[in-house]
């Protein structure tokens, strides 16, 4: 498969304008004549990942953190990502990173996370992602004449009733081709300028009520085991021990605070790591806290994102090789 179309299927799933506004994601370097057969899959674009990716022979790495995020006046040898990018293109290898695009996408990072802690998918984002399209509500009645198959591909958000009726919803870059083709055979035709619209299901951080409620230590348990860890940090909440019952979870993959503290009221928040002061607001507003650092929060949906690829009706057509890296781990260890 060329890379640009597997970057479109990349896309498609989880698309990178969800992604926080500070972020650097999406196809981040780009050889030339690049066609994907082999995918390695990591958490962190390490020296050692990248030499698992040349052994690999693989023509692109899906990097969840971006590699490449400040800005390069050279590149050298001196330091270890200039290196990473000068293998890569040695080695004719791609880089693309979803990062946050992964956090906010309602099947990404943090769906991932709560679900193996509360046991069910009924959860909703902390903040939810705003779709940036300016957004039409189209109504009005279309003439014998025009093409219903060619109108709906081209507005696919709208239907078409048998009389030929328009509803549906239209993005302000649809308006030229809408003006153009069809503006003169629609009767009676309004539209309804709604703006900015909240994703349904997608947004950065999940929070969401255990089926029954459980004991902390009962889910700092569950956490491990859905982590694949030995240990992990806890925060008691204040007057709290880890034998009180927890009814609901906020969680947030990496360093959640900042998005955490939007979540409300809730009896305990998971994330990868927090500063002491974040730490100490939690318990004193008497909520705990488990922390299992950083990308331990984030690592494991590798599985679950290669087994999306390979579902993938366009990527079952191809002969693509998936792996997710053997090396790739985090770099702070609770000893």
């Amino acid at each position: 498969m060329k890379l640009r179309a597997f970057c479109d299927v990349l896309e498609k799933l989880a698309p990178t304008r969800y992604a926080a506004k500070w972020d650097n994601v999406g196809l981040l370097l780009e050889p030339a004549d690049c066609f994907v057969e082999r995918v390695l899959l990591t958490n962190d674009l390490t020296s050692r990942v990248m030499k698992e990716a040349v052994d690999f022979k693989a023509n692109i790495i899906i990097s969840y953190h971006p590699p490449l995020f400040r800005e390069f006046k050279r590149i050298s040898q001196d330091n270890w990502k200039d290196r990473i990018v000068t293998e890569c293109l040695k080695h004719n290898i791609a880089i693309y990173s979803p990062h946050t695009a992964h956090d906010a996408w309602a099947e990404g990072v943090n769906a991932w996370l709560i679900e193996g802690i509360i046991g069910h998918s009924n959860h909703s984002p902390i903040s939810p992602t705003i779709d940036s399209r300016e957004t039409y509500e189209i109504s009005g009645k279309v003439a014998e004449s025009v093409n219903r198959k060619s109108f709906r591909k081209h507005f696919n958000k709208t239907k078409i009733s048998d009389s030929g009726d328009i509803s549906g919803r239209i993005f302000k870059r649809d308006l030229p081709k809408l003006s153009e083709k069809y503006l003169s055979e629609i009767e009676n035709f309004q539209l309804l300028c709604l703006g900015s619209l909240p994703v349904v299901g997608t947004g950065m951080g999940r929070k969401g009520e255990l089926a029954e409620q459980m004991k902390l230590n009962d889910i700092v348990d569950i956490t491990k085991k859905h982590l694949k860890l030995a240990n992990l940090r806890l925060v008691t909440a204040n007057d709290k021990t880890s034998e009180d019952m927890v009814s609901t979870v906020a969680v947030c993959a990496g360093s959640g605070a900042s998005v955490l503290s939007h979540a409300g009221k809730v009896d305990l928040w998971i994330t990868g790591e927090m500063g002491h002061h974040e730490a100490l607001d939690a318990h004193e507003n008497n909520t705990s806290v488990i922390l299992a650092e950083h990308s331990n929060t984030e690592r494991g949906f590798l599985e679950s994102f290669k087994a999306k690829l390979m579902d993938n009706e366009q990527i079952k057509k191809r002969d693509i090789q998936f792996v997710v890296s053997d090396v790739d781990s985090d770099p702070i260890k609770v000893v």
